[in-house]
């Protein structure tokens, strides 16, 4: 599919896919649940029961993540070429990405990124890679800025192209962030290629103002604290040279509420993201990308959680009845003194030793 070339058609083309990914954002949501443990309200038991939710559906994911995450990256590099010079560049290339994804994976990111690829593609069969680099990391130097900086005179300049080159030495710019199966909306083409892909996500009030206020005076008004937290849609695409021959950049997109606030070039030509699907589903090909993103939880196996589910409920409540039979006692009983501790004696009325048979009511 042919990315959009302006506001209005990259408009369209995000309502028009939140509603071609709706039956896979919806299982996303319940693999979710499955994972988490919150699909309790998919359980039915009479009301006052707890529910006992079993450890299975999270335990046969971080199981399988742990088999195939390694601790350490061997990376294979193969040389570009046959020279003496080819097969250092491939050796130096190889240790630096080793080194590169070591760093991204204990101090880039909260989470290990790739541990949570690997999660989402056995959850819900659907991963992908955000790589961008964070300038304020790798900052750059405008001319308007070194213009200013040399009328000043002095140090001024130098004392500012040496603190860049400090903060870089100091810092790896690329961040690599795991997104959710369920933030992407990616180009339906089955090619090698995806010319644009969507990120969708929500953002707090306080975000939005920080990061959107210099550019949008709106941000700024008071009003704006009305709304607690905000829809954005960011889409990228891809520069491409169709069959004429004619060259389209690629563009960048972010809406807030379905309301523009930035556009601007693709200064990656390519679009940012690297997305892998498990290969556990099929190639829909009438429309339904949800048969293409399929994990662990399959409706077969959602089948049988949910049946564990209730096992484990009914056997907890059996045993639950046992150790705390519930007893029915005439009112006379108040009279008396009782005592339920393990092997007490109690005297109660004649009518009541008789029916003692039918005070208390156990399982079968």
């Amino acid at each position: 599919m042919l990315p959009p070339e302006n506001d209005r058609d990259a408009q369209t083309l995000i309502q028009t896919m939140e509603g071609y990914y709706a039956a896979a954002f919806e299982g996303f949501d319940e693999d979710a649940a499955f994972y988490e443990g919150t699909f309790g309200s998919m359980v039915t038991v009479p009301e006052g029961f707890p529910i006992t939710i079993p450890t299975t559906g999270r335990a046969v994911v971080d199981e399988a993540v742990d088999s195939i995450v390694p601790a350490d990256i061997l990376v294979s590099y193969p040389p570009r070429g046959m020279t003496k010079k080819a097969e250092e560049d491939s050796q130096n290339g190889g240790r630096w990405l080793r080194h590169a994804w070591g760093h991204v994976r204990s101090k880039g990111s909260d989470i290990d990124p790739m541990r949570d690829f690997a999660r989402n593609l056995f959850m819900s069969g659907k991963a992908c890679y955000k790589v961008v680099p964070d300038y304020t990391l790798w900052p750059l130097l405008p001319e308007p800025e070194e213009k200013a900086l040399r009328e000043l005179g002095g140090t001024a300049l130098k004392d500012r192209v040496r603190l860049i080159k400090q903060i870089r030495e100091e810092n790896f710019p690329l961040t690599v962030r795991s997104l959710a199966p369920s933030c992407i909306m990616e180009d339906p083409t089955i090619a090698n290629r995806k010319l644009w892909i969507c990120e969708r996500y929500v953002m707090s009030n306080a975000e939005v103002r920080s990061l959107y206020s210099q550019d949008v005076e709106e941000f700024r008004d008071q009003n704006f604290w009305g709304h607690s937290s905000y829809n954005i849609h960011e889409l990228w695409t891809a520069t491409y040279v169709d069959y004429k021959g004619k060259l389209h950049p690629g563009k960048h997109w972010v809406f807030i509420n379905y309301g523009m606030v930035v556009e601007e070039d693709n200064p990656y030509h390519n679009i940012p993201y690297v997305l892998k699907y498990s290969g556990f589903g099929r190639e829909a090909y009438e429309g339904s990308p949800e048969y293409k993103s399929v994990g662990f939880f399959t409706p077969q196996v959602k089948s049988m959680l949910l049946a564990e589910a209730r096992r484990a409920t009914h056997f907890d409540v059996m045993m639950s009845q046992l150790a705390f039979p519930i007893a029915f006692m005439s009112y006379k009983i108040e009279d008396a003194n009782i005592s339920f501790e393990p092997g007490a004696v109690n005297f109660v009325p004649e009518d009541v030793l008789a029916n003692i048979q039918n005070t208390f009511i156990s399982p079968h």
